[in-house]
């Protein structure tokens, strides 16, 4: 079973550290409820091989995105998770969403499409977001991180976030 850890990121400090030249990209804008679809296909993309996009994966994968927008799990912020749009779609997402228990801010996903990775759009969302969330007066942000992903954990730790739990 795999070994899941809460890490936490002060805006404050990110605020001072890396937002200071931040301007949003005309080609991003707030996620929603009638981006299903393309959250769908973008979940697809980014997180399984072209030979896996069955229809089973593709039922799982809006599911998941069924299961966000109905907070589910948890509440979703629609207002602080973006979306990067170029001609063909969607390219990128930072889905972020309320987590209650700690009564902060989750970031629940980030996701880019295969032809669109190492070009800086998750980077794009996910500035998107964290302006979002400090425009919208929060403090923190947390992240789920699972021991066995390594990318993650390496990219958190090197924007700032902190291991604060293991939660599994």
């Amino acid at each position: 079973m795999a070994s899941h850890h809460e890490y936490v990121l002060d805006l404050a400090t990110y605020q001072q550290n890396a937002m200071s030249n931040y301007q949003r990209s005309n080609m991003v804008r707030p996620i929603m409820l009638q981006d299903k679809v393309a959250l769908s296909e973008l979940l697809l993309d980014a997180f399984l091989a072209p030979q896996a996009h069955n229809e089973q994966n593709r039922a799982s994968a809006e599911r998941d995105i069924d299961n966000y927008f109905a907070g589910t799990v948890h509440q979703p912020l629609l207002d602080c998770s973006w979306g990067y749009w170029k001609n063909e779609g969607l390219a990128g997402a930072c889905l972020v969403s309320y987590w209650k228990q700690r009564q902060r801010p989750l970031l629940d996903c980030i996701a880019t499409r295969s032809v669109w990775k190492c070009r800086g759009v998750s980077s794009i969302v996910f500035r998107a977001s964290l302006a979002s969330l400090i425009d919208a007066g929060y403090n923190e942000v947390c992240a789920i991180i699972s021991q066995e992903n390594p990318l993650p954990r390496a990219l958190a730790t090197r924007i700032g976030f902190t291991k604060v739990d293991q939660l599994s």
